[in-house]
């Protein structure tokens, strides 16, 4: 049902979902239906930031997607600091910070340095 809302409210301007577990193919799957839709969506700030991060492969999958959809200005993906793996804080801002790099990297292919991505 959620890859609806972009169907049926094609005005929607910010969508926030945070802590929902949404999967990574749902958002994908709503990701698909803004890019179908006519006229084009509106979407400009997407929040959908779960307990624990995606897996890297998911991460490039959705920044893929989203990173089409030219109005959509910020895009909220990554979780607290205590959802990152590690023993200690300190290891999990190390994992956090290599996600956030690789993440802006695959945006600068993508050459969407415009899109924000927290």
């Amino acid at each position: 049902l959620l890859p609806q809302i972009a169907v049926r409210c094609p005005q929607l301007a910010i969508l926030s979902l945070n802590y929902c577990s949404i999967s990574a193919p749902i958002l994908g799957q709503l990701a698909d239906q803004f890019l179908q839709n006519h006229p084009p969506c509106r979407i400009s700030y997407l929040s959908s930031k779960s307990i624990i991060p995606f897996y890297t492969y998911e991460f490039d999958h959705l920044l893929g997607k989203f990173g089409q959809i030219r109005s959509l200005k910020k895009l909220y993906l990554f979780p607290q600091l205590y959802g990152y793996p590690g023993a200690n804080d300190d290891e999990r801002a190390q994992v956090a910070e290599e996600l956030y790099r690789r993440c802006c990297q695959t945006l600068r292919t993508l050459r969407r340095q415009d899109l924000e991505l927290l």
